[in-house]
């Protein structure tokens, strides 16, 4: 089935959301919440984007997660072709932190430590000390990267961690969010789609939805 990757439908997505009254939660909110057994609405999304590559295009999400008020949980790169820290990069940065979502670490240990031959656990560390140098302040959460191949997969080192004792509350598949939620994403398959269901199908059925997306599979404009 042909479908519309365009910003705008994102938010035609948002928009559907907001109408059937969910309440839009970052991970470390919804989290934090559980934890000391806060009481939370019935209807909740987690939005979680993981800025793979085509940074440019994170602005899409956040300019219409703007725009209808909403809130999510961005997971940058360390070791990408894209600099957080150049002048334009950090520009969009810093809005995305000021404009109150979440930013966390999206690493890819596991095969920087083998192409580099590194210490797993001090990588890891270097890898959330420069990302909070370059915030200004501590992050609560990380995500395993991973591109198409899956030979080097960081998720299983960073679900044996002890998270408190490098800095960090929660990785992006503890069960909290994991067992409780329909997760849906988009990738290849070998085409583009969600898996899962798309947002739409779920979206008024299913009461906690937890959606993750990536900035290279969406466009202003559909080509």
């Amino acid at each position: 089935m042909d479908y519309d990757w365009t910003f705008r439908h994102f938010e035609q997505i948002l928009i559907k959301a907001k109408k059937e009254k969910y309440r839009f939660l970052t991970l470390s909110q919804y989290y934090a919440s559980i934890k000391k057994n806060k009481k939370l609405s019935k209807r909740i999304i987690l939005l979680r984007h993981d800025i793979d590559d085509t940074y440019e295009r994170t602005r899409g999400f956040f300019e219409a997660e703007k725009r209808i008020g909403v809130k999510a949980t961005y997971f940058f790169r360390v070791h990408a072709d894209y600099n957080l820290f150049s002048y334009k990069n950090y520009g969009l940065l810093k809005e995305i932190q000021e404009d109150g979502h979440e930013i966390g670490l999206h690493t890819e240990v596991m095969e920087f430590k083998h192409v580099h031959e590194e210490n797993t656990l001090e990588l890891l560390k270097k890898e959330i000390t420069i990302l909070q140098t370059i915030l200004g302040e501590k992050i609560k959460g990380i995500a395993p990267h991973r591109d198409l191949s899956y030979k080097k997969n960081t998720l299983p080192f960073i679900e044996k961690l002890n998270l408190k004792k490098i800095g960090v509350e929660y990785q992006s598949y503890d069960p909290a969010f994991t067992k409780e939620f329909r997760y849906i994403n988009e990738g290849l398959s070998p085409h583009v789609r969600w898996s899962n269901g798309s947002p739409e199908e779920w979206i008024g059925k299913e009461d906690k939805l937890y959606i993750l997306t990536h900035p290279r599979w969406w466009y202003w404009k559909h080509y």
